[in-house]
């Protein structure tokens, strides 16, 4: 900690890190993840996951679990020439919003 005013350039590190892994939301990244690729890792994470870790966890697991549930039930679909198919063309209906 700052004990006197004169000791600041000791945690000016310490504060630099702090603004460099802290959100923008101009840019919706911190400047270190454009700087390095990547998020910083903190110790606190390594050591003791934080809630978003393990809730992405979860989701990928998941997200794997529903994956693999779907590859069983389906059954791949193969036409041969000459086979009847059914194409539905879908008139190209301009955005009602202008876009």
């Amino acid at each position: 900690m700052v004990v006197t005013y004169k000791d600041w350039h000791d945690m000016l590190p310490y504060a630099l890190h702090g603004y460099q892994t802290l959100m923008r939301m101009s840019k919706g990244e911190t400047p270190y993840s454009l700087v390095y690729g990547t998020e910083a890792v903190f110790l606190v994470e390594v050591e003791i996951p934080s809630p978003r870790v393990l809730a992405e966890a979860e989701l990928d697991e998941s997200e794997w679990s529903m994956k693999n549930t779907f590859d069983k039930r389906v059954r791949p679909r193969v036409f041969k020439e000459g086979d009847l198919v059914l194409k539905k063309r879908l008139p190209n209906v301009k955005d009602p919003r202008g876009k």
